[in-house]
């Protein structure tokens, strides 16, 4: 799908959401500018941007989408996300020519969907924006088991409303409890409790400042059925009130110049490549009228804060990332809980037995693993993604019995045994 635009000026809009299992950012331009497969860890969402709109359109809509969108890779949504927000599409972002047609601009949700683990949270600031909405997703039952249970789930919802106020300041968040179907709410109020407990934990600290509270149901947070969201009233109440804090986000938005979209066409229509450098970009721009850098650079920005693009301008490598899920994907193979997901490696990494205990136990990376790691890459973008990972601190590049190792800070284990320093001493073999 190719970006398009029509005689009113685009605004652009972003949605996040984090659960206490992932972390999902959602970003939505709300005019017709299509992405080809960048989305961060996640896939791209679709939805209308019509108030009005019943489940029979969002299915007619989804058959029109699914025919001309653009396949997106990268992981998938939570399977909770994925059951809440079934009635829209998520094979990708596009426009239909029905669609570019219509008078009403359509606004169109993005998902970046990210694992909650803690390994994770370096990453969240790469992902997280002012110009986004985030949804906090929990398990109810956690709330309502045991203390210890529930102490866990305040924990990972406090740290998630930390990355976001720290990352996102002003940007609204929705809190979402899921699996309603096994805590019902019942004569004992256990839905207004677990707003109480939330309020209490979390109100005193100023973290609930950005949060859409649930009004139809005096809760803070919106405690959905993802069995059978169509059947769920709460979910439409969800979905009613995205749509109107993402309207709000147009509104608040400088209206983009019509010259910045044609750059953005331009960009997408290189979408074999992964990435290109600046002199690369002001080549493209030039016909368009573009040809004072910094305008240029403004655009690229402004393109990063929705998350079409990756732009890193203060780094040595002046490079515009045109696939952000390729970039997210190589991050997340080497920064990711490697116990519990695991890479499908090839029985050549059985050769390097040593220098996966090292990584996976404490954090030190053997430059020898990245042809593994990254299996995909050619030699080019193995340098450049191991430079920008040093540059940006996911990395520490150091010299470990004269041989070049990097530190993963992310991977540290909290505490380092004294067998654990012994083969670090020792060397890699």
């Amino acid at each position: 799908a190719a970006a398009a635009t029509t005689a009113t000026t685009p605004t652009a809009a972003t949605t996040t959401t984090t659960t206490t299992n992932s972390t999902t950012t959602t970003q939505a331009p709300a005019a017709a500018a299509a992405a080809q497969g960048d989305s961060s860890n996640g896939r791209y969402a679709r939805q209308d941007g019509d108030e009005d709109c019943t489940d029979e359109d969002e299915n007619e809509d989804e058959d029109e989408v699914g025919d001309d969108s653009s396949a997106t890779a990268g992981l998938q949504p939570s399977k909770s996300l994925t059951d809440l927000f079934g009635a829209y599409d998520l094979s990708g972002m596009c426009v239909s020519a029905k669609n570019a047609a219509s008078a009403t601009p359509r606004r169109r949700f993005r998902f970046f969907d990210m694992a909650g683990q803690t390994v994770y949270l370096q990453l969240q600031k790469f992902i997280f924006t002012g110009h986004a909405l985030y949804l906090v997703v929990f398990n109810l039952g956690d709330f309502v088991a045991t203390r210890e249970a529930a102490a866990s789930a305040l924990n990972y919802v406090r740290n998630c409303l930390v990355s976001i106020h720290t990352y996102a300041e002003g940007a609204p968040i929705f809190l979402i409890g899921t699996h309603k179907d096994k805590v019902p709410d019942g004569p004992d109020g256990q839905h207004l409790r677990v707003s109480m407990l939330l309020d209490d934990a979390f109100g005193s600290q100023g973290l609930l400042s950005q949060i859409v509270r649930n009004e139809e149901e005096g809760l803070v947070y919106f405690p959905c059925n993802n069995t059978k969201p169509k059947k769920d009233p709460t979910v439409t109440h969800l979905r009613r009130a995205i749509e109107t804090q993402a309207a709000d986000i147009d509104q608040n938005q400088l209206p983009y110049p019509v010259h910045w979209f044609a750059l953005l066409t331009a960009l997408q229509a290189q979408n074999k490549k992964k990435l290109i450098d600046m002199a690369e970009v002001e080549k493209l721009a030039e016909p368009l009228e573009l040809t004072a850098r910094k305008e240029v650079e403004r655009a690229l920005t402004s393109f990063a804060l929705v998350g079409l693009i990756f732009y890193f301008p203060h780094l040595s490598q002046n490079l515009v990332i045109l696939n952000p899920q390729w970039l997210i994907d190589s991050f997340v193979a080497i920064v990711r809980d490697h116990r519990q997901h695991r890479l499908a490696c090839p029985t050549s990494a059985a050769v390097h037995k040593r220098q996966w205990q090292l990584l996976v136990e404490q954090g030190v990376l053997n430059p020898a693993l990245l042809p593994i790691l990254w299996a995909q890459h050619t030699p080019e973008e193995q340098a450049f993604c191991l430079q920008l990972m040093a540059e940006l601190h996911l990395m520490v590049p150091t010299l470990i019995n004269k041989e070049l190792q990097y530190i993963v800070p992310a991977l540290l284990p909290l505490t380092l045994s004294s067998s654990s320093r012994r083969g670090s001493s020792g060397g890699s073999s």
